[in-house]
């Protein structure tokens, strides 16, 4: 007898939900990791939180940023940011994982590991190819980094081919800049670091730039204004 083709489709990515882009809101997820459970919207409460994924346990890219971001850890923690690797294996594997890093790179894994055993937090962020039975053989061939600002928004995503490591302090660099733009009508150039000139955001009227930016701001078209970073 036939089987239905909802039956036989009923574990694979519903099409009729949008994966998660810029600007949308995170849904809440509750899941194990190597510290213990967690629930992404009782995690955050005021937090930022910056998600990187790791599709294979046995990598040498997967290791490396593990330390990366271990050894980065506390200026995460200065910046108010919560940070969590997420991988598609079990919890014991993930602890395996864990205890090769100290071995292979002398970082000890110092925050949690989402267990993603079922690829179901994957499945939203795009890193699973519909209409597959098998997960694992469905995953996407990159390595992805997102940021989620404390009202929950999706605010930062990129995606890193597997032959190709992040920079943690472009992501560092790419938060210091959504923190900032957050709290002013700004914008960051191309290059931009900490302490360096930033942009008035165009709609900016000369009023309020005047009002607003008290150390004064170079104007050189009425779209184009330079100013120092606010107090």
């Amino acid at each position: 007898m036939a089987m239905a083709a909802d039956d036989m489709y009923e574990d694979e990515v519903d099409l009729r939900t949008p994966l998660l882009q810029l600007g949308d809101d995170v849904p809440n997820f509750s899941c194990d990791t190597t510290q213990g459970f967690v629930t992404l919207h009782d995690t955050i409460q005021g937090k930022w939180v910056m998600i990187f994924t790791m599709p294979k346990n046995l990598d040498p890219i997967s290791v490396s940023a593990l330390a990366a971001v271990a050894k980065l850890k506390e200026e995460f923690d200065a910046r108010n940011v919560s940070v969590y690797g997420l991988g598609v294996d079990s919890k014991m594997n993930h602890k395996v994982w864990v205890s090769d890093t100290y071995e292979l790179q002398e970082e000890r894994v110092n925050f949690p590991i989402i267990v993603d055993d079922k690829a179901q937090i994957s499945k939203a962020f795009g890193l699973v190819r519909p209409n597959e039975t098998d997960f694992m053989h469905a995953l996407v061939p990159c390595m992805l980094c997102v940021v989620i600002d404390p009202d929950l928004k999706m605010q930062y995503m990129a995606h890193y081919p597997m032959s190709t490591g992040h920079n943690y302090k472009e992501v560092l660099r790419v938060i210091d800049s959504l923190q900032l733009t957050r709290e002013h009508p700004v914008c960051t150039p191309a290059n931009w670091m900490v302490g360096e000139d930033i942009f008035i955001k165009a709609e900016v009227s000369l009023n309020e730039a005047s009002e607003r930016f008290v150390k004064g701001f170079l104007e050189i078209r009425n779209w184009f204004r330079l100013t120092a970073v606010p107090d």
